[in-house]
C-alpha cells in the first residue's frame, strides 16, 4: 500500500494474554548506579541513530540536574 493511502484495515484488537511481569517496582527499588547500567545497556542495543540521540539526551539530562 501506498504510503499517501488511508488504510481500510480493521481487527479486533486484541492480544495474546501474556504474563507480563511488572518491572517498574523492580525499577524503582534498583541503586541509582545499578538503574544507570541497566539504561546504558538498553541504549547499547538499539539502532546508532537513535542511540545518538539517546545519550545526547541522558548528557543534557544530567549537566542541568548537576547545576
Amino acid at each position: 500500500m501506498r504510503d499517501s493511502q488511508i488504510a481500510n484495515n480493521s481487527g479486533p484488537g486484541r492480544t495474546d494474554a501474556k504474563n507480563y511481569d511488572d518491572k517498574s517496582k523492580a525499577w524503582g527499588e534498583m541503586p541509582e548506579k545499578e538503574r544507570a547500567k541497566a539504561m546504558m545497556r538498553r541504549v547499547s542495543e538499539m539502532p546508532a541513530s537513535q542511540r545518538k540521540m539517546i545519550e545526547d539526551y541522558y548528557k543534557k539530562v544530567a549537566s542541568e540536574s548537576a547545576k
